[in-house]
């Protein structure tokens, strides 16, 4: 099995929920959730049998966002290439 993550440009920050904390105002007890941004500038695709199910699942993300592009040679990609990878699970 393998698990194919892309980069995407144009993500947009989210609000999670954390946890919760309790607040007292005027002697009463308040339950507030507790939030932060988050940036999901990644996607996982998991399970893909073989690479055509790999590349299937590449163009439909292609489809919807947009790959970022590695501007400089660093790490595994070279400067210009989509950044996205593959990888075996278990």
């Amino acid at each position: 099995m393998r698990r194919l993550t892309v980069h995407i440009t144009g993500a947009r920050k989210t609000s999670i929920v954390t946890g919760t904390k309790t607040v007292e105002e005027k002697g009463k007890r308040k339950t507030l959730d507790v939030t932060k941004e988050i940036l999901v500038n990644t996607l996982s695709v998991k399970n893909l049998k073989d690479t055509k199910e790999v590349e299937s699942a590449l163009n439909e993300i292609r489809s919807k966002h947009t790959i970022a592009i590695a501007k400089v040679t660093k790490g595994q990609w070279k400067g210009g290439q989509e950044m996205y990878y593959t990888s075996w699970q278990n």
